[in-house]
């Protein structure tokens, strides 16, 4: 009988890594005196995020943690991690002119089997000019950003630093007509016409 507890399959999905283990030491419990289990995850697997709204290529994202899309990107070089909301808008392509930087919201799921939404507001006008690193939280598995439309331009300070930092690194330009290698080409981003 104490063998069976070695076959049996358990439905782990939705769960945190602590919930997961308290679950498994409940259920072990009817076949040991103590259990001491210890889980970790030996390999994330890769997450899918949406970013819609006033970004250029809204849609949903695979972003691979310690991968690519895991690293935030912009003067100051890449910096390795897990996936940021910063690494998912320059997945999608940048934030669109239009976009108000302090009007971004990151949807989630609580863990759980229950289909209940978190939904946390974000100012990106704050990380970009204070560096405060809260408006860039890690992402989780389902996550949702939605960046909203701005009433107005934000002020130039800000399009700058957004051009920078919440950009991709390189962009692809097609080039035609009377040049000598016409066909699309890969540069960095704000790279001037000449």
């Amino acid at each position: 009988a104490a063998s069976d507890v070695y076959k049996r399959q358990v439905v782990l999905d939705g769960l945190t890594v602590a919930q997961a283990n308290r679950w498994l030491t409940s259920l072990y419990r009817r076949y040991l005196r103590r259990p001491d289990l210890t889980l970790r995850v030996v390999q994330p697997r890769p997450m899918q995020v949406s970013v819609v709204g006033q970004v250029e290529n809204p849609g949903i994202y695979v972003l691979n943690p310690g991968g690519e899309g895991s690293t935030v990107e912009g003067r100051g070089g890449a910096i390795p991690g897990l996936p940021t909301v910063v690494s998912a808008l320059q997945k999608a392509g940048g934030i669109t002119l239009n976009a108000n930087l302090t009007d971004v919201r990151l949807q989630r799921k609580l863990p759980g089997t229950t289909n209940q939404l978190r939904e946390t507001q974000l100012n990106l006008v704050a990380l970009l000019q204070k560096g405060d690193k809260r408006q860039n939280p890690f992402l989780f598995d389902g996550d949702t950003i939605v960046i909203g439309r701005a009433a107005a331009p934000p002020p130039n300070e800000v399009l700058e630093l957004a051009a920078a930092n919440l950009s991709p690194k390189t962009i692809k330009v097609n080039v035609v007509g009377e040049v000598k290698s016409p066909g699309s080409i890969s540069l960095r981003a704000g790279t001037p016409l000449i």
